[in-house]
């Protein structure tokens, strides 16, 4: 009998589309995808696999049609159209597993939809759902309700851990594992002769990408003489006001809007990058700073993503706080020191290759799915 599964999602992420691809290759589950978000674009790996797999991955025949003009007439909660186009497509066919991705707004659309017999249901739990948004009392109660219908979590950060044992059903399971469902390793590659200075261009209510250029301003000398600026997945304000900053310093900045680069031309940004530098107000384990360890640019990461099993501290990237003063050194020691640049290249490599192996990572979520469903035959 054939597994048949909703996944509740972001249908233009790039880590749900990778994610839908492992578990398609892993399990012989019959997937159909509902959208969460207000996007209307369907990220282009999804639109493969929707041809790959034209007898196992479909998109819901509810999935709203216009999701902008939904998502703004359910800024009126009484409406809750996303919600109603959810219910229909749980009551037209029985599914043995509901997997929402992300709480905000895939984990609380589901919880909206009543329904006398829920199927087993699972969650991945993204960046900031749980450490970020548990703080506040609205979103709080919100989590604890929606959690309390899970029974199977993947997470990515320990810091999430305690919350999400107290909060799930008491037989539920949590599995730890990074949930853009892993990365194809890459061979060994040259480290020398980089140029680019690679800055990840969030500014909005979790980047920080404008205070990273404020401060490089120090160094605005060096940079001039032998490096670019790169920022990529800006928010749209920034190539403007990076544009201005770099009047003041003599610099220009290369700025790519969020969305305007394929993924593989953000790949050979990773593979050409001496470093990339991320800073957030929060996050989880950022997909794109693992694909840039594993391209060789050494990462300046915040301490606010749970990046602690990922980076030590000084030998192969650095773990800085969010306003402190620490960017500089690191900058420094990745510029003026060969062998650490060198060594800190070739051990993300192999942590890669070791822990975020896309094999490894669907053999995981495989086992746990499996598990899972072998409880309810």
């Amino acid at each position: 009998m054939t597994t048949e599964v909703l996944f509740i999602g972001f249908l233009d992420s790039p880590h749900f589309a990778r994610w839908t691809r492992m578990v398609l290759q892993r399990t012989d589950f019959r997937i159909c995808l509902f959208g969460s978000s207000p996007a209307r674009r369907i990220n282009p790996l999804l639109q493969q696999l929707l041809v790959d797999y034209p007898n196992r991955l479909v998109i819901s025949k509810h999935n709203p049609r216009f999701s902008v003009l939904v998502s703004i007439i359910d800024l009126v909660p009484i409406f809750g159209l996303r919600a109603r186009l959810l219910r229909r497509c749980l009551e037209e066919k029985k599914y043995h597993l509901i997997h929402y991705f992300e709480m905000q707004h895939s984990g609380y659309l589901l919880d909206k939809v009543a329904l006398d017999n829920k199927p087993l249901v699972a969650y991945s739990n993204y960046g900031s759902d749980i450490f970020w948004f548990s703080r506040k009392k609205s979103h709080r109660r919100k989590i604890i309700r929606t959690l309390s219908m899970t029974d199977l979590v993947f997470y990515e950060c320990d810091r999430d851990n305690d919350f999400l044992s107290r909060h799930i059903r008491p037989a539920a399971k949590l599995v730890k594992t990074v949930n853009s469902g892993g990365l194809t390793v890459q061979k060994d590659r040259s480290f020398s002769n980089r140029d680019i200075i690679l800055v990840k261009g969030y500014s909005n209510k979790w980047g920080r990408a404008l205070w990273v250029l404020w401060k490089l301003a120090a160094e605005r000398k060096q940079i001039k003489e032998n490096y670019r600026i790169v920022m990529y997945s800006c928010d749209y304000h920034v190539p403007l006001l990076a544009a201005f900053w770099g009047r003041l310093v003599g610099i220009k900045v290369k700025c790519h809007i969020k969305g305007t680069l394929t993924h593989s031309e953000t790949l050979d940004l990773f593979n050409d990058a001496i470093m990339h530098i991320a800073v957030s107000r929060s996050d989880g384990v950022p997909s794109s700073t693992l694909e840039a360890m594993q391209g060789g640019a050494i990462p300046i990461q915040s301490k606010t993503a749970c990046m602690e099993d990922w980076i030590d501290n000084g030998r192969t990237g650095f773990l800085i706080e969010r306003e402190g003063t620490e960017l500089l050194s690191a900058f420094r020691r990745i510029l003026h020191d060969p062998a650490f640049r060198e060594y800190a290249a070739r051990q993300n490599q192999v942590i890669i290759r070791d822990r975020h192996d896309s094999k490894l990572v669907g053999e995981r979520v495989a086992a746990a799915y499996k598990d899972l469903l072998s409880k309810c035959n």
